[in-house]
């Protein structure tokens, strides 16, 4: 996700964990396959609304989010969905 001074806070709030800086994990399965409604407790799978600019990204078992909200390595085993959920 692009976060700057124009991101809405629709993606704020479903993109990012309280503190602001962690990115939410999901599970594809979790995903909204349809559009999205403002207000509605799941991301889409196809963005949130025209324009934009939130990715999908894959977060590898064993990868985990540092103090700035960027991927760092934890552990080999480690389940970052299981530990954010």
């Amino acid at each position: 996700m692009v976060k700057d001074g124009i991101t809405c806070k629709e993606c704020l709030r479903l993109h990012l964990k309280e503190d602001g800086i962690t990115p939410k994990l999901w599970k594809f399965s979790e995903l909204k396959q349809g559009y999205h409604k403002r207000g509605e407790n799941q991301p889409s799978a196809f963005g949130l609304h025209p324009h934009c600019r939130c990715t999908l990204v894959y977060l590898s078992k064993g990868f985990t989010f540092d103090d700035q909200g960027k991927t760092a390595y934890h552990s080999e085993n480690y389940d970052a969905y299981k530990n954010q959920k």
